[in-house]
């Protein structure tokens, strides 16, 4: 099985450092495969990596463009959003979706802040969590509109409270609405949501979601900055075989 996702995120970010502020507007598409690579009675394994991106990143009156697809140009904030593409995680889950290890190759360039300043969100991948790809939600004729839940979940530094409702269901779709608060050890952030979900595969189909976040974030070089952001998330997901 292959599953491929595209995601746009439309971001407004303030980044500070003493006396000095940097407002950045930008628009990310992203397109990423999530490949079974092994499969056995109660695991599967998926490599995933960014197939390609198109950043637009709007700073101090000054535009920059980049694309996976063209050449590099010695723009070093276009060499580093280079590093996020192609770089394959292989992510073993179990039957219930959860993720039980993973392997992530470093990339050293493309940092945290540089994310920031691209809008793009960093994709997360820790122990206990459930695979993004599926809704933590199976469909019976017993699942009713308004039905709700609360999630807590604690991964490393990070807390992570969210509820769902459900929006309306029918056979073959349930919608999903969420609010989300996460503490971290340096980042604090909320959301609220809308996920359409395949009741068949449990594969979320289509996600909006609205993100603000407030905190710190530390470069490649120690730097410590302070971050804003306001983001518009909307992604699909597809299973391609």
């Amino acid at each position: 099985m292959e599953y491929q996702t595209d995601v746009v995120v439309n971001s407004k970010s303030i980044i500070q450092r003493g006396k000095q502020v940097l407002e950045v507007n930008s628009t990310s598409t992203v397109s990423k495969i999530s490949k079974v690579i092994a499969v056995d009675d109660n695991d599967y394994t998926f490599n995933v990596k960014v197939k390609s991106t198109d950043n637009l990143i709007d700073a101090m009156g000054k535009k920059l463009h980049y694309n996976s697809s063209s050449g590099l140009d010695g723009s070093t904030i276009k060499n580093a959003l280079s590093y996020i593409v192609n770089k394959p995680v292989d992510v073993k889950i179990n039957k219930y979706g959860i993720i039980e290890s993973f392997n992530v190759e470093k990339v050293e360039l493309a940092t945290d802040t540089l994310l920031a300043f691209a809008g793009i969100q960093p994709e997360v991948f820790k122990k206990g969590k459930l695979f993004d790809l599926f809704a933590d939600i199976t469909y019976t004729k017993n699942l009713i509109k308004g039905h709700n839940w609360t999630d807590v979940s604690t991964t490393g530094n990070e807390k992570i409270t969210t509820k769902f409702w459900i929006e309306n269901v029918n056979e073959k779709n349930t919608i999903l609405k969420f609010t989300s608060s996460s503490i971290g050890k340096l980042v604090n952030s909320s959301s609220n949501g809308t996920y359409l979900v395949d009741n068949k595969t449990g594969l979320i189909l289509e996600k909006l979601v609205y993100v603000i976040s407030l905190g710190y974030q530390v470069s490649a070089g120690g730097i410590v900055y302070g971050v804003s952001r306001s983001s518009s998330i909307f992604e699909r997901n597809k299973l391609l075989l």
